[in-house]
């Protein structure tokens, strides 16, 4: 089973992204891809290494600082509004994604598969990281590639979250192979 994960870049004058620190530990288990923090680059980005590199399973990690811990997103909804630009300047208040898309879209995986190992949330935010995840799922619904969206706390030391990340590949791949 072919797993890529991605992460995003720092943003809104930051110096790190827990997402990004933890994709440092793991590149050396998985296929991993750097996004920046940008409504459409990261979308552009991630759509085009799926297509060149054809995974089984896409799991995308993101921070966030209204978290306690490792939070998995069951779905992404149709709505982008933030108070801080991306880092391509871009502000988006009140806008659906797609149009005439689906208000949400639920992740392919069974989250049943972790045994209630991890807090589940039903709502991604309304930041890049929503907007990716709803693209993402929008885009490969009719297709068997599935994926997944992480939050990680920015609260906690990083390191915390590689095994954690590594379990929940384990799981995922007891589960599909």
């Amino acid at each position: 089973m072919k797993i890529l994960i991605s992460a995003f870049t720092p943003f809104n004058g930051r110096k790190s992204n827990t997402s990004l620190e933890v994709l440092k530990l793991l590149s050396s288990h998985y296929e991993t891809v750097l996004l920046e923090t940008s409504y459409e680059r990261s979308t552009a980005q991630l759509k085009d290494i799926i297509n060149e590199t054809n995974p089984d399973f896409v799991i995308m990690l993101g921070e966030s600082g209204k978290c306690d811990d490792l939070v998995i997103e069951k779905l992404a909804i149709n709505f982008a509004h933030s108070t801080i630009p991306d880092n391509d300047g871009k502000l988006l208040k009140h806008k659906k994604i797609f149009k005439d898309g689906p208000d949400l879209i639920e992740t392919k995986l069974d989250l049943t598969i972790f045994n209630d190992q991890f807090k589940v949330s039903y709502h991604a935010g309304t930041y890049v990281c929503n907007y990716l995840y709803f693209q993402i799922l929008h885009e490969y619904q009719t297709r068997p590639l599935k994926s997944l969206f992480i939050h990680l706390s920015t609260k906690n030391d990083p390191r915390t979250y590689e095994g954690k990340i590594v379990n929940i590949v384990g799981l995922i791949k007891q589960q599909y192979i």
